[in-house]
C-alpha cells in the first residue's frame, strides 16, 4: 500500500474535477474493500441510545451560532477574537458547540444521552 495515494486527489485543481486513480490508489482501495469488515470496531451510537437534547451549530472564520433544537428561541452568537479566528475550522466548530451548551446549561443540565 502506498502512503501517497492521496496525491491523486491533490493533483486535481478543484473538488468537482474527475480524477484518474493511480495503480497504488486502486490497490489501496481494493485492500480496504476486502479488509474493512475485519477491523476490531464497535458502534459509536448504541441502538438503545435516545437523545433528549440536540445542539446545532455553525462556525465561520468570523464567528459562530448555536442553538438547542427543542428551544430555537435560545440562540447563542459569538464573534471570534483575532486569536480564535486564526485557529482551525475544527476548533471553531467545537468551540461553537461548547459556547452554545454553556449558554443553555439550564436546558441541558441533568439530561443524558441514554
Amino acid at each position: 500500500m502506498s502512503r501517497y495515494s492521496h496525491f491523486d486527489i491533490l493533483r486535481s485543481s478543484t473538488w468537482d474535477n474527475k480524477i484518474s486513480l493511480s495503480a497504488s490508489t486502486l490497490r489501496e482501495l481494493s485492500f480496504w474493500q476486502e479488509n474493512i469488515l475485519l477491523l476490531n470496531s464497535r458502534c459509536l451510537v448504541p441502538p438503545y441510545c435516545h437523545y433528549s437534547r440536540v445542539c446545532y451549530s455553525d462556525a465561520s472564520s468570523t464567528g459562530c451560532v448555536s442553538y438547542i433544537l427543542e428551544f430555537q428561541n435560545t440562540i447563542s452568537h459569538n464573534m471570534w477574537n483575532v486569536e480564535e479566528a486564526r485557529k482551525s475550522c475544527s476548533y471553531r466548530e467545537l468551540k461553537a458547540i461548547v459556547l452554545g451548551l454553556e449558554s443553555s446549561l439550564h436546558l441541558v443540565k441533568g439530561h443524558t444521552h441514554y
